[in-house]
């Protein structure tokens, strides 16, 4: 596939090289507030850690929450209304959808795509996959922290070479990286996927691995969201 591929179409590929896919997930998830507008705390020692917090964001890179965590150290119980923002989880999606192989999937998902910009919505692709006639699997998924740059691209590539041997598509999502593994996972080796990815945080988003494990599925944006366009191909592996 060429560089610049939209995403839905290499969700399209993913499909044509697993001929037992029957059906795939979709959906459009619950708006959430910006996360600068949704963590409210007003504590004076609370707001202290915050400020903390984005510094450290500031000066190392680090995701959001990592970084207000580690600004939680030494702060003992005045940082329990940071702790619980902190385990905040997205509700229910507010639409779902799937597409099947007898449909046609590249030009589902494209009237999709169509329809979910025409709400202003967001639309999320799931690891879980329907199998015809065998159950269901997952579709390997990483959502990376590194910053999309020359060499953070290099770093990406050689990190998915490991995440799946049978290779997979890096796909460019605005800030950073997003990756589909060419392999299926069996339901019971989902978790100890999640698991190992977790080893390779902060480069690979630590607090996105949480929320799946809690869902027990991987979603990934297909679609344009705010200024940033739809993830598109970086890389081939």
């Amino acid at each position: 596939m060429k560089p610049g591929t939209p995403a839905f179409q290499v969700i399209q590929n993913l499909i044509d090289l697993h001929p037992e896919i029957g059906e795939l997930k979709l959906f459009e998830p619950s708006p959430v507030a910006e996360l600068h507008a949704r963590v409210q705390v007003r504590e004076p020692e609370g707001q202290q850690i915050i400020e903390q917090g984005l510094s450290i964001r500031e000066r190392l890179g680090l995701p959001f929450w990592d970084s207000v965590l580690l600004a939680c150290y030494g702060r003992g119980g005045v940082a329990a209304t940071v702790l619980e923002q902190a385990l905040f989880h997205n509700g229910p999606p507010l639409r779902e959808f799937t597409v099947t192989r007898q449909e046609g999937a590249e030009d589902r998902l494209r009237s999709l795509l169509n329809n979910s910009a025409q709400r202003h919505g967001i639309l999320v692709v799931s690891s879980d996959v329907k199998l015809l006639g065998r159950g269901r699997a997952h579709i390997p998924m990483v959502d990376f922290h590194c910053p999309a740059t020359a060499e953070n691209r290099e770093l990406a590539i050689r990190a998915c070479s490991l995440i799946d041997r049978a290779g997979g598509y890096l796909l460019e999502s605005g800030h950073s990286y997003h990756f589909y593994g060419k392999s299926l996972l069996k339901p019971d080796e989902f978790p100890a996927f999640l698991g190992r990815m977790l080893l390779l945080s902060p480069i690979v988003d630590r607090a996105w691995i949480a929320h799946q494990l809690i869902e027990g599925a991987c979603p990934l944006r297909i679609s344009a969201t705010g200024t940033i366009a739809e993830p598109f191909l970086s890389a081939e592996i």
